[in-house]
């Protein structure tokens, strides 16, 4: 190749890096911190509010759902089952371990009243910041079942 092709190529690989974003496939802890939208048969069931704990794990807690009065009725505890599910933490003691993985939590699923070991992870490796990928298993994760979340509009990563 001559000089004037090799010049050309090499100012357009430059100008081709300096437009992908620094972060494009890094992932922070804090990023699966926000507002996620649940479904079930396609349709918006509850949306799930994930925070740092005092503990310094993520949790989450149900700040809508689709019938706000529904109790938390399958719970194996009976004392339980009186209490509202809007307000409850259902993601506990997650903890991020990098490379875009959220481990050893603990979901709790009020259509069965059980809890599962889980782990969570953002979609494409990182770089869809809007979808989540979270995977309640017995066990081991092979004996699981992932759930999509996607980020409510209201606090869509930017």
């Amino acid at each position: 190749m001559n000089r004037i092709a090799i010049s050309f190529l090499t100012a357009l690989l430059l100008c081709l890096a300096s437009a992908m974003p620094a972060n494009a496939g890094t992932v922070a802890a804090e990023d699966v911190v926000g507002k996620w939208q649940t479904f079930k048969d396609g349709r918006h069931r509850s949306t799930i509010e994930i925070y740092r704990s005092e503990k310094n794990t993520y949790e989450g807690r149900i700040v809508w759902g689709e019938h706000p009065g529904l109790l938390d009725a399958k719970n194996p505890d009976p004392a339980k089952r009186s209490q509202v599910l809007l307000g409850q933490v259902i993601l506990r003691d997650f903890i991020y371990g990098g490379e875009n993985k959220w481990k050893s939590g603990h979901i709790y699923d009020p259509d069965s009243g059980h809890d599962y070991s889980a782990s969570m992870k953002l979609a494409e490796e990182g770089a869809d910041r809007n979808t989540l990928l979270l995977r309640g298993f017995v066990g081991i994760s092979l004996f699981g079942r992932t759930e999509t979340w996607k980020r409510d509009g209201a606090s869509a990563a930017k």
